[in-house]
């Protein structure tokens, strides 16, 4: 069973439903995180859902405080790119920029180009979108 069908099922009427997010954002401080991704689910209806949209800016405001780099994943629009853009630097994933590739063959790719830092480029080609 989905657990958002159920706790939707087992709502009572007048009672809140409440998430303990101490739990979760404990994390952020007690480990060595470096880098928050937003997860393809709010990216996609960031536009057009005010809820989604003030998640990621939220996720990306408190990556912001916390100097940590933030990875957006499903980027599939122009539009989508633009937004998380006008937030702050995000690295964006997603197929705006390219299908997934195999190890192997993105290895290939990079050993024809002359990067000094394999990582680096990774973050930079990620942000360029593909021509079709």
């Amino acid at each position: 069973m989905n657990a958002d069908c159920s706790a939707q099922q087992n709502r009572a009427p007048g009672y809140p439903v409440l998430l303990q997010a101490h739990v979760t954002l404990a994390y952020l401080k007690r480990l060595p995180i470096d880098e928050i991704k937003i997860d393809r689910a709010f990216v996609q209806d960031m536009l057009t859902d005010p809820d989604d949209a003030a998640l990621v800016e939220t996720i990306i405001s408190v990556a912001k405080h916390m100097r940590l780099n933030v990875v957006a994943e499903g980027v599939e629009t122009q539009a989508q790119a633009d937004f998380l853009h006008s937030l702050a630097p995000v690295a964006r994933q997603g197929y705006l920029y390219g299908r997934p590739i195999a190890a192997d063959a993105w290895i290939a790719h990079w050993r024809t180009l002359e990067v000094p830092n394999p990582i680096e480029h990774a973050l930079s080609w990620n942000k360029q979108p593909q021509t079709k």
